[in-house]
């Protein structure tokens, strides 16, 4: 799997937790719609973290 792969996959990932966390909110389970926030900006945040380095490393910086 390339990196590309890697990050779309965790990309779509976060899409699904994040719908989950909607339908959640909407039902009123604040509680695990906070959980599954919290899961989407985690694997978000990871994978920024992860192009960051990657490009660094491209760039020799």
């Amino acid at each position: 799997m390339t990196k590309e792969e890697k990050v779309n996959y965790w990309i779509e990932v976060a899409e699904k937790d994040w719908r989950v966390m909607e339908h959640l909110f909407e039902k009123g389970d604040y509680p695990y719609a906070l959980f599954f926030g919290h899961l989407t900006i985690e694997k978000l945040l990871k994978k920024i973290k992860e192009i960051k380095g990657w490009l660094l490393k491209q760039l020799q910086l």
